[in-house]
């Protein structure tokens, strides 16, 4: 089972998904992971109830890479609060440790990284970066679209 999870973390490392760049995003988020340099620009369009666009076009390590990719594929087409549920079920399955749903579909192969905790923040850049991206579209709750990458680096 290790090695499947392996294969699946370098697959979607090195064959990101979404990752072209979106014409028209209603937000976009550039974070950055002071501690070891990964980067990610994310943009993201709805209809207004669920996810219709999304891109992430990261840089930096594996687990970074790798988190991105699944992110994208996991909310892609899913409904908005849906996607808030997937990003809180992640955060809490890598920092807490707590089981991954199968809602998380290859991002559950990410769970091990709790017990990591140097790759933690690796790992989360991406949902972070998602949640970010949620705030600032139009009559999000805590609508932020001034925010700069300084306010949301990990």
């Amino acid at each position: 089972m290790q090695q499947l999870y392996r294969q699946v973390l370098l697959d979607a490392a090195a064959h990101p998904r979404h990752a072209v760049a979106l014409a028209h995003p209603q937000a976009t988020v550039a974070a950055k992971n002071p501690t070891c340099g990964d980067t990610l620009t994310l943009a993201l369009t709805t209809d207004g109830q669920r996810v219709t666009g999304i891109s992430a076009q990261a840089a930096g390590c594996t687990i970074s890479r790798a988190s991105a990719s699944m992110m994208t594929t996991v909310v892609a087409d899913a409904p908005l609060t849906t996607v808030h549920q997937l990003s809180a079920a992640f955060q809490a399955m890598v920092v807490d440790g707590q089981p991954a749903p199968r809602s998380l579909g290859d991002a559950a192969a990410l769970a091990s990284v709790h017990d990591f905790p140097a790759r933690v923040k690796c790992a989360l850049l991406a949902w972070t970066t998602l949640d970010a991206a949620l705030r600032q579209l139009p009559g999000a709750k805590g609508d932020d679209k001034d925010a700069t990458d300084e306010e949301h680096q990990e």
